[in-house]
């Protein structure tokens, strides 16, 4: 694996290869722990969640803070939910993970969280793609709310104006 500097992550295509190899080797430390983070974060600082209709994850790997998230602060009929991320083998993983829950089953990395909580209603899509290549989901022009939990500061320094640019359009 390529090593990073302190610049953060190199150009896209080589983000793209990093990202797919830390997959493919089991290795995701982002991922593992602390999972309710960004649904903490959000009920604490977002003044109305039930306002949102429309959200996108940047970076969302295997979707597991995606559907958390969905679950416990976007759950309403009618709101969408996306998560974007560069490597197809964690969004192939993140949809297994949907279909999971859809079905009424929770994925066993989020059982501890999701006791109690009820069923997912809303929609949510993953889609992979590189964002600082504007490679969006495509039914979705504008969002009403975009999260990025360990994505923006592992960019290449070049990148990171791109990519708050195409954040803040």
């Amino acid at each position: 694996m390529t090593k990073r500097s302190s610049e953060g992550r190199g150009p896209p295509n080589r983000i793209r290869s990093e990202t797919q190899e830390m997959y493919q080797s089991g290795f995701r430390p982002w991922e593992e722990s602390r999972l309710d983070d960004m649904a903490d974060f959000l009920a604490e600082h977002l003044p109305s969640p039930q306002k949102v209709r429309t959200i996108l994850e940047i970076g969302c790997g295997r979707g597991l803070r995606a559907l958390l998230t969905a679950t416990k602060l976007f759950n309403a009929s009618g709101t969408r939910y996306c998560g974007l991320d560069v490597s197809p083998e964690a969004v192939a993983h993140a949809k297994r993970f949907y279909d999971e829950l859809k079905s009424g089953t929770v994925p066993a990395p989020l059982t501890p969280f999701l006791k109690g909580h009820p069923r997912l209603v809303c929609d949510v899509e993953f889609w992979a793609g590189d964002f600082t290549a504007n490679e969006l989901p495509p039914s979705t022009p504008s969002f009403d709310l975009v999260v990025d939990w360990w994505c923006l500061h592992e960019l290449f320094a070049p990148l990171r104006k791109t990519y708050v640019d195409l954040v803040t359009r």
